[in-house]
C-alpha cells in the first residue's frame, strides 16, 4: 500500500549509491581527498573534495552544484520517470541520467589544464543525529557553507587564479560570495562571468532578454530541447575550459574565442536495426542532410537484424537543421521498397557530445513532421556527435573570399550539383571531399594520401589548394636576440 514511499526510497537509494561510485572515482582517479566541515569528529558534519595540490597550485578551480539531495560528484538529481515508477526499468533509467550528471568530465578537463579542483558541498546543511535534525556547524545555509569554504580553504590557499564553474542556482552563490568579500571584486561577475542558457537566438550570441538577472555575460547555446540538463552540460564543457584559458586576456577575446568553436560537423554512424514485418531482401539506410544523401554498403541478404556499422560526415553549421534517416529494402535493381525512416533534429542531439539511441521507425510520409505520427517496421540504432572541426572551419574561411553563388546556381550546387563549378550530377559523378565533407564532381576534386589512411581519398580542388598553401607558408623564425649597442672606442689622450 505504501507504493509512493517505496518508489522514494529505491530513488534516493539509487542516488546514495551512485554518488557513492563517483566519489570512489574521484578518490581514485584524481587523488582527491575528503575534507570535513566543521570537523571529521563532529556529529553533524559535511564533506568536500580537493586535489592534494589543494593548497599550492596557483590554479584553482571550484565547482559548485546547489539542489535539494544534491552531494558532490552531481551536479543535479534529474526527476524521476513518470511512467512505471519504482519498476526495475525504471530504475534503470534513472540510474543512467545520474550518471549523465557527474563531475568527473568536468574534473577530468581541469586536471588536463593543470588546476587543482576543489568540490563545494553547498546542500547539506542538516545531518540526523539519534534521531533529530541537527544543523551543521559553518554550513547550516549554503550562504554560510560557501562563505566558510572561501575563509578556511580557498583563501589560504596560494592560489592567485580562482575560477568557479557553478550549475543552476548556484550561480547566486557566487555573486552572494562576491558581496560579502573585497567592494573591488563586486562587479567581477560582470566583468569576467558568461552564463550559457538554451535560447532562440544563434550560437554563442549575447542574449539580451532577461539578462540583467543573470549578473553576467548570457550566451545563447541554440534551441536545445534536452528535457534534462545533461545535454547542456556536455555540450558547453570544452567552451567552458576555452573560457577560463582566455578570460585573463579580458571578456571580449574569451567570447571570440568562445564563437571559435562552433559546432560545424555533423557525424553520423548507423550501426545497426530491428525489423519487423516481412522478410526482407538486402536491407540498407539512407542518410540525408543538407542536402546531401549518403547510403549504406555491403549485404545484409535475407536478415531481420541488419548491422552496418558505417560513419557519415555532414557540413552543418545550422543549429535549425536535422538529419533524415530511411532504411530502404533492395528488391529488383533499380526498385527499392521503402522500411521506414526517423528525422533527428540537431536541437536534440547537442554538441560535443557523443548520443547513441535506438528510434523507432515510422512509414515515409511527405512531410518529416509526420515520422511522429505512423508507425513504421522496427526501430534502428543511431549515434550521432555535432563537433567542431578545425579544418572544415579553415576551408570555409579560405573559400569566403570568393565571390558567392546567385541564389539559383546555390541552391543547384547544394542539391544536386558540385559547389566548386555549380555543373549539374549525372548519373554517380557525384563525390564527397574527405577533408571539407561538401559535394563535389570527378573534374573539380583528386584523390591524395591523406595522414592516418592507407589508400588514396577524394579531396576536392580547394582544399587541395589550402593545403599546398599551408605547405608554403615558411615557418616562424626564432625572436633575433638582442645584440647590445658596442661601445664607443675612447682614445686616450
Amino acid at each position: 500500500m505504501n507504493q509512493p514511499g517505496t518508489n522514494q526510497h529505491a530513488m534516493q537509494a539509487e542516488v546514495h549509491q551512485v554518488a557513492g561510485l563517483i566519489q570512489s572515482r574521484m578518490c581514485s582517479e584524481f587523488q582527491m581527498h575528503e575534507e570535513c566541515i566543521p570537523a571529521a569528529k563532529a556529529a553533524a558534519r559535511c564533506s568536500i573534495f580537493v586535489t592534494q595540490d589543494w593548497h599550492e597550485n596557483p590554479r584553482l578551480c571550484v565547482f559548485m552544484q546547489h539542489g535539494a539531495g544534491v552531494t558532490p560528484g552531481l551536479w543535479a538529481i534529474p526527476p524521476p520517470p513518470s511512467s512505471h515508477q519504482g519498476s526495475p526499468a525504471s530504475i534503470q533509467a534513472f540510474s543512467h541520467s545520474l550518471a549523465s550528471m557527474s563531475l568527473i568530465p568536468y574534473i577530468k578537463a581541469a586536471r588536463k589544464s593543470g588546476y587543482a579542483v576543489l568540490v563545494m558541498n553547498p546542500s547539506t546543511n542538516r545531518m540526523s543525529v539519534q534521531g533529530h535534525s541537527v544543523k551543521i556547524l559553518h554550513s547550516s545555509s549554503p550562504e554560510e557553507h560557501v562563505r566558510h569554504v572561501w575563509t578556511t580553504y580557498i583563501q589560504p590557499s596560494a592560489a592567485s587564479l580562482i575560477h568557479f564553474i557553478s550549475h543552476d542556482t548556484s550561480g547566486l552563490l557566487v555573486n552572494h560570495l562576491l558581496s560579502h568579500l573585497d567592494p573591488r571584486l563586486h562587479p567581477l561577475l560582470a566583468r569576467r562571468g558568461v552564463h550559457f542558457e538554451p535560447s532562440a537566438e544563434p550560437m554563442f550570441q549575447l542574449v539580451t532578454t532577461g539578462a540583467s538577472a543573470r549578473y553576467c555575460s548570457t550566451l545563447s547555446v541554440g534551441r536545445l530541447s534536452s528535457e534534462n540538463s545533461s545535454c547542456l552540460l556536455q555540450s558547453v564543457q570544452s567552451s567552458t575550459f576555452v573560457f577560463l584559458k582566455c578570460i585573463p586576456s579580458g571578456l571580449q577575446p574569451a567570447l571570440q574565442a568562445i564563437r571559435t568553436t562552433v559546432p560545424n560537423k555533423l557525424v553520423v554512424t548507423v550501426n545497426r536495426a530491428r525489423l519487423t514485418g516481412q522478410p526482407y531482401n538486402n536491407p540498407y539506410a539512407v542518410v540525408t542532410c543538407v542536402g546531401q544523401s549518403k547510403a549504406t554498403v555491403g549485404n545484409n541478404k535475407k536478415t531481420m537484424d541488419p548491422e552496418w556499422n558505417q560513419t557519415f560526415s555532414f557540413p552543418v553549421r545550422d543549429e535549425t537543421a536535422s538529419v533524415l534517416v530511411k532504411v530502404k529494402d533492395k528488391a529488383f535493381l533499380p526498385m527499392s521498397s521503402m522500411v521506414g525512416g526517423v528525422a533527428v533534429a540537431l536541437a536534440d542531439v547537442g554538441w560535443n557530445r557523443v548520443w547513441r539511441q535506438w528510434f523507432t521507425l515510422r512509414h515515409d510520409t511527405s512531410s518529416q513532421h509526420q515520422y511522429h505520427q505512423v508507425h513504421g517496421n522496427g526501430e534502428i540504432e543511431l549515434t550521432l556527435e555535432w563537433v567542431h572541426d578545425t579544418f572544415v572551419a579553415r576551408t570555409d574561411s579560405f573559400l569566403a573570399p570568393s565571390p558567392p553563388l546567385s541564389p539559383p546556381l546555390a541552391s543547384v550546387a547544394q542539391d544536386n550539383g558540385c559547389y566548386l563549378c555549380s555543373c549539374t550530377f549525372v548519373l554517380h559523378r557525384r563525390r564527397y571531399c574527405r577533408l571539407c565533407l561538401r559535394a563535389v564532381c570527378v573534374s573539380c576534386s583528386d584523390r591524395l594520401f591523406l595522414p592516418g589512411f592507407s589508400e588514396a581519398k577524394r579531396v576536392c580542388l580547394a582544399c587541395c589548394n589550402l593545403q599546398i598553401a599551408l605547405h608554403k607558408q615558411p615557418p616562424p623564425m626564432p625572436p633575433r636576440p638582442i645584440q647590445p649597442a658596442p661601445r664607443p672606442h675612447r682614445e686616450a689622450d
